[in-house]
């Protein structure tokens, strides 16, 4: 007779086994599914914060191109000159003078008065009046002063005596007044009243009508062709503001003057000064 055979009992163990593992599986699906969103909103808040820095800096750097460039356009406004009187309680005159012309050049230094507005004085020598008198009559149309230099120019002929210096004197101003029909009085010996002049001949000149007029800004254009000149114009007048002194500045009618005397205008000007053209009605600067 046969034995039935027996009927085998589930395997628990296994099934713990298989639930264990699922479990472990699900729980650890949700820990990493935790992790990486953690993970993710940490390096979002990081870029977040980078991209604020950058912002930021960019802002600092842009803003402080801004601030160099306001900087820079500041110093450049200060450089920049203006070329136009300064308005101020006291009135500031000076006076430019050129001797020896006319000359090739001297009607371009009239254009350049006009272009400036200002005026100027020319002591000339009466050759060079002879040689350019379409000159000499334009700077009495244009309002610019006139005075007479010598006829020879020549320091040991003309102060050779006291009637030299008159002869020489009233044989130029015959000449002005048959160029252009006009007269001046106005007068500059060569290289200055002193130590030529003594006080004699000097009263004797100025009974005769003559005013003698000398500087007190030489620019020294005769020595230094070059900037030197407005450099030393600049501290000359400079120093007569301390003491409260008009310059009478002395140019010569060359092209090195020429070329430089435009400087000492734009500063003159700057400095609230305006330049004006000697006569008659003013008391002279003499030595």
């Amino acid at each position: 007779m046969r034995r039935k055979p027996k009927k085998r009992r589930p395997n628990t163990r296994f099934y713990i086994l298989i639930a264990s593992i699922t479990f472990i599986a699900l729980i650890s699906g949700l820990l990493n599914t935790f992790f990486s969103q953690a993970r993710a909103e940490k390096d979002l808040s990081e870029l977040t914060e980078i991209a604020t820095v950058t912002n930021n800096e960019e802002i600092k750097t842009t803003s402080s191109q801004e601030i160099i460039l306001e900087e820079e356009g500041e110093e450049e406004g200060i450089e920049i000159k203006s070329a136009t009187p300064q308005e101020d309680g006291d009135e500031k005159v000076a006076y430019i003078t050129i001797d020896d012309g006319p000359s090739a050049y001297t009607e371009s230094f009239l254009e350049l008065f006009d272009l400036y507005n200002v005026k100027a004085t020319f002591f000339m020598i009466d050759g060079n009046m002879k040689k350019h008198p379409n000159a000499v009559n334009k700077m009495l149309n244009e309002g610019h002063g006139i005075g007479l230099h010598s006829v020879s120019h020549d320091a040991k002929k003309i102060y050779a005596s006291l009637n030299n210096v008159i002869d020489e004197m009233d044989e130029e101003r015959k000449t002005l007044q048959a160029l252009t029909g006009s007269d001046t009085t106005l007068i500059r010996t060569p290289y200055g009243s002193k130590p030529h002049l003594n006080d004699e001949w000097t009263a004797s000149i100025q009974k005769l009508g003559y005013q003698i007029w000398d500087w007190n800004v030489d620019s020294e254009d005769w020595k230094n062709r070059d900037r030197r000149m407005v450099k030393t114009v600049i501290q000359e007048v400079r120093a007569l503001e301390l003491v409260e002194k008009e310059p009478v500045i002395l140019f010569h009618d060359t092209k090195a003057t020429l070329e430089h005397i435009e400087d000492v205008i734009v500063f003159l000007l700057d400095e609230g000064y305006e330049l004006r053209a000697i006569d008659e009605s003013i008391s002279p600067l003499t030595w």
